[in-house]
């Protein structure tokens, strides 16, 4: 693929005077997880991406939940919907295959979620081939952002954000340490999975002033057919995996820091093209290799007595390359697909009048390129070769109008992308996102205990989504005419498609009592320019074999509403007992039809975890509801309610005197323990039945 755009050079220069310097201020502390960490935070735990600086959730508008994935005992073996599937009004398509997975955030996904590793943005977009090809055992947290983001992250966050980080060199090595190592085997009954990962840091002083640190990591997984919970086997369903990771940062003092990171994603597996199918037909069956290379380069400048610089910048790369191989021709097909960006801002701490201000001001670039055949060279019609440019700066105000007490956080960014692709129109426009969010604390009035809060919140947020290249630009045939569908099937292009774009009001409540704490919001969408498939038939021009033609142009051809409500809470009776649930449900309509939506059903989550790290062991009882949804537009399909339960019990056996196993975790759990058979709404096909696992896990320092 051509590399014909100015992404590096321009980096190159702005990163230039940073590159000498050698390092970033210190990693924020981050704060210690309360109970289970692969449960939804709900405690005062710091939002770091989803601001573009540290803050804390209660004076922070918008919906925004974290999930520490940085225990190595806890992490999930199979995918990121495992890992994240306790979070309020996140769920995911397309699974049990991993390979499939796409995030749906209040109804709204694919395209519409925007996905971001290490602030790499994850562009890729495709009906059938997955969106997120990352290996959960490299990741620290999650931030899921509910709600329109597009006035810090411009395209793709109308529904909302999916930011994930990986883990560091303080996630591996202590303060007191040099190295650290860990290592993790699991065994699941369901599909036979064996996942194994090691990763191994350090860190060195070469001078009083400079710090150098390093994590390497390796994680693999192979597997056989998942066991659906209808009893069946998913054909085509299993696993082989081997994937990497590299870090390496420079600290100058506690002025600056610079980071380069190489993460890698490898997968060689059979199975259908439409990774939704449950299929053995050989002509809906291809070998497929999935790689994904991605790279970050980042620095940070916070010089010291200086509250007006707090300069951040990252410039990355990633590489998508997928390759299928026909089972019943052996012909190729290959999709590559690449994304170059920048980010680079500034958080200073002004004045604004008589108002404590936290001004962030910022500029992002990223490029996208996409490119396909199949056999003799001719170019896959599903993935039309085609280039994209955006570039947007951006500001955010943080003002703290009354001491302690009121929060307003405006914000607004200006998007200007083009869409290219050879012998068609491009497709150019420009769209300005807003926000503005209000924290109002009562705590006064109220009389509360010190540490206890209640506060009310109002926010009201834009987000759009630019086209994607398959809506734009897709043309040409797409299926032949057979006995049962007398057509011959054709896409049409359209480069004139507008962006969609979305207008989110919310209001919630967040409070603190003692050792209680809620979170709630509701909110409403009006949405507009929905991009929709219109269809167009004309008949056959004569008897069989002649056949009709079957044509798709996507169009702009939706309004609609949306409204709906969400709630966290979290209890911590004691040191050794803790409570968490949460509550979520989305509903919707056409503006112009008032036909239902497809959104997912009202889902609820809890939990209760007994025990902890002090005492050396962690029990653990998690259910999952979701209701029947009857409420679908016409020709959908609905579901059934069900409800799944979850356990988990992990030990430190040095705790109870074994000093010759210290070090060690042992880890028993199970999914679905009860077998229920069930069917999640966005999947077409039934969820895994139960799944018994187990999991030793090794960590050391010296």
């Amino acid at each position: 693929m051509s590399n014909r755009r100015a992404t590096w050079p321009l980096a190159a220069i702005v990163a230039l005077p940073l590159v000498p310097c050698l390092g970033v201020a210190a990693h924020a502390q981050d704060a210690e997880p309360a109970g289970d960490p692969v449960a939804p935070v709900v405690a005062d735990e710091i939002v770091v991406t989803a601001t573009k600086k540290n803050r804390e959730p209660v004076n922070t508008p918008g919906e925004v939940t974290i999930v520490d994935l940085g225990s190595q005992d806890h992490v999930a073996d199979t995918d990121l919907a495992e890992a994240l599937r306790y979070v309020p009004a996140l769920e995911f398509s397309d699974a049990p295959r991993s390979l499939g997975l796409r995030p749906n955030i209040r109804g709204l996904g694919t395209s519409r979620v925007l996905v971001t590793t290490d602030g790499a943005r994850s562009g890729f977009q495709s009906g059938h081939k997955g969106q997120l090809f990352v290996e959960p055992a490299f990741l620290r947290r999650a931030e899921v952002v509910r709600g329109p983001s597009s006035a810090l992250f411009g395209s793709g966050a109308l529904g909302g954000a999916l930011l994930l980080e990986t883990i560091d060199t303080d996630d591996i090595v202590g303060p007191d340490s040099r190295f650290g190592f860990r290592q993790r085997l699991s065994h699941r009954n369901n599909a036979d999975l064996f996942g194994r990962s090691s990763v191994v840091g350090g860190r060195f002083d070469p001078s009083d002033d400079v710090t150098l640190g390093f994590v390497l990591g390796w994680a693999g997984r192979d597997s056989n057919d998942v066991e659906l919970s209808t009893d069946d086997d998913l054909p085509f369903s299993e696993v082989d995996q081997g994937n990497t990771l590299a870090k390496f940062e420079v600290r100058v003092t506690d002025e600056w820091r610079f980071e380069l990171g190489v993460l890698g994603f490898d997968d060689d597996t059979r199975a259908p093209a439409n990774l939704d199918q449950n299929t053995t037909d050989p002509t809906l069956l291809t070998d497929r290799t999935t790689e994904q290379d991605t790279v970050t380069l980042s620095a940070q400048w916070t010089p010291r007595d200086e509250d007006w610089v707090d300069l951040r910048f990252t410039v990355y790369e990633t590489d998508l390359d997928i390759l299928e191989r026909r089972l019943d021709t052996g012909a190729r097909n290959t999709i590559e697909y690449e994304t170059e960006g920048f980010d680079v801002h500034n958080v200073s701490n002004v004045n604004v009048g008589e108002f404590d201000t936290i001004l962030t001001v910022g500029l992002e670039y990223f490029g996208e390129e996409q490119g396909s055949n199949i056999a003799l060279g001719n170019t896959n019609g599903a993935f039309p070769s085609a280039d994209s440019e955006h570039w947007a700066p951006y500001a955010q105000a943080e003002m703290e109008v009354v001491e302690d007490k009121v929060f307003v956080v405006p914000g607004v960014r200006f998007d200007d992308y083009e869409l290219k692709s050879p012998g068609l129109p491009k497709s150019s426009e420009d769209e300005l996102s807003t926000k503005l969010g209000v924290v109002y604390h009562l705590g006064e009035e109220l009389d509360l205990d010190e540490g206890d809060y209640f506060a009310l919140t109002a926010n009201y947020s834009e987000g759009f989504r630019a086209p994607t290249f398959q809506e734009l630009f897709i043309d040409g045939p797409h299926f032949a005419a057979s006995p049962f569908f007398p057509f011959d099937g054709f896409f049409i292009a359209n480069p004139t498609l507008m962006p969609e774009t979305s207008e989110t009001f919310e209001w919630g409540a967040r409070a603190k009592f003692g050792d209680l704490r809620v979170h709630g919001a509701v909110h409403r969408t009006d949405a507009e320019d929905f991009i929709t498939s219109d269809v167009t038939t004309s008949p056959p021009a004569g008897p069989p074999p002649a056949a009709g033609r079957f044509e798709l142009t996507n169009i702009n051809s939706q309004d609609a509403e949306l409204w709906g409500y969400e709630l966290e809470s979290e209890y911590v009776h004691s040191e050794f007992v803790r409570f968490w649930a949460n509550l979520a449900h989305t509903r919707g309509e056409d503006s112009d039809t008032n036909e239902d939506l497809n959104l997912p059903p009202r889902a609820a989550a809890a939990g209760v975890e007994f025990g902890g790290p002090d005492r050396g062991w962690t029990f653990g009882v998690r259910g999952r509801y979701a209701s029947s949804q009857n409420r679908i537009p016409t020709g959908g399909t609905g579901s059934d309610r069900f409800k799944l339960l979850d356990v988990a019990w992990t030990v430190d056996p040095a705790a109870f005197g074994m000093d010759s196993l210290d070090g060690f975790t042992f880890t028993l759990g199970a999914n679905n323990l009860a077998s229920e058979e069930y069917t999640p709404f966005l999947n077409g096909q039934p969820g895994p039945d139960r799944d018994v696992y187990f999991a030793i896990s090794f960590a050391t320092e010296w």
